[in-house]
């Protein structure tokens, strides 16, 4: 009778341990090789133009990258960045962190830069990224500093006295009309005065926040949403914070 058991014990032993390799994707990794991140992910930097960059990522097929996941960091003195610009990527509903926004097969991010120093040759771009197999792993964020060889800055020559004093520049105010709007000689473009990011609460509601520049104000009842896309996906009436 006892023998009986053993041999009970070790054939149950055996079916458990079939299960979990079936079902946990750990084990599955066996089968289908986990690339490293740096293959999976592969970024390059290049520049546009001498005020804009473009941050890109080749991604191994079965693999993607969270937008909301990037982040930049100019590590040369003199150099500043602007608000990146996003292309559109695709909705997915992720089991670990909900409605998210993804990237597959490869990705460009543009930059603006701004430099304080005209003398600035070489860009250290510190990125940080993070994204997933479709078998079930995600990898840790990875930081990753970028190289590149910045084209000579341009620098437009000083007006003399009498061009400072006869040529005008023309400000908003003129271009708009409105004689009442003052200090308007250099505008932000409006992805920079209002950066938006919109983060996903929960499966049902998403945050729209914006990051306002100082001397710079919205309208509440201008704001306005709507979505695009997936087909089906409608909104409800956003809740608005309390303004001034």
């Amino acid at each position: 009778m006892k023998k009986h058991m053993r041999l009970f014990s070790a054939a149950f032993c055996s079916l458990l341990a079939f299960l979990i390799a079936s079902f946990n994707p750990v084990f599955a990794l066996e089968q289908e090789e986990l690339l490293k991140p740096d293959v999976a992910f592969q970024p390059s930097l290049s520049e546009i133009n001498p005020d804009r960059i473009k941050a890109s990522w080749k991604i191994a097929d079965g693999y993607y990258l969270y937008r909301n996941r990037f982040s930049f960091e100019s590590d040369t003195p003199g150099v500043t960045l602007g608000t990146p610009v996003f292309p559109k990527g695709k909705i997915k509903e992720d089991p670990a962190f909900g409605t998210v926004e993804t990237y597959r097969h490869n990705v460009s991010i543009e930059i603006p830069i701004t430099r304080s120093n005209n003398d600035a040759a070489t860009l250290s771009l510190k990125t940080k990224s993070q994204g997933c197999a479709d078998i079930g792993v995600c990898y840790p964020p990875q930081k990753r500093t970028l190289k590149l060889q910045l084209s000579a800055a341009k620098v437009a020559p000083a007006p003399s006295v009498n061009q400072a004093t006869e040529n005008k520049p023309i400000n908003l105010a003129q271009e708009l009309g409105i004689s009442s709007l003052s200090n308007a000689n250099a505008p932000l473009p409006p992805d920079k005065a209002f950066a938006l990011d919109i983060t996903a609460d929960n499966k049902q509601t998403l945050n729209a926040h914006f990051n306002i520049t100082p001397g710079h104000y919205l309208y509440q009842h201008k704001l306005k949403f709507r979505a695009v896309s997936p087909e089906g996906v409608s909104l409800g009436k956003p809740v608005l914070p309390k303004g001034k």
